[in-house]
């Protein structure tokens, strides 16, 4: 068993065997590595809530309550950021 302080309310998660990738209310993503109970790093993707992630080998999606879908390259650590609706 483990424990791990966040910043934020936790809305979304993804478990590897590893680590684990929550995405918070406050917008950001964080990445736990689950064998030391640490935040291994902490990134503002999203203005508002992030609200639902999927990951693969490659890339980590998050949408979040900003309308934006947000792709991370997880080899490049690279973002993308692309508008899926707007009032604007």
């Amino acid at each position: 068993m483990f424990c791990v302080r966040l910043d934020s309310a936790v809305l979304c998660t993804h478990l590897e065997p590893n680590v684990l990738i929550a995405g918070g209310y406050n917008g950001y993503i964080y990445h736990v590595d689950l064998r030391s109970s640490t935040v291994v790093s902490r990134q503002r993707h999203h203005r508002g809530s992030a609200l639902s992630i999927t990951v693969d080998d490659k890339n980590i999606v998050s949408v979040g309550e900003d309308s934006m879908l947000v792709v991370f390259d997880r080899r490049q650590n690279e973002t993308n950021r692309v508008t899926v609706w707007s009032t604007e």
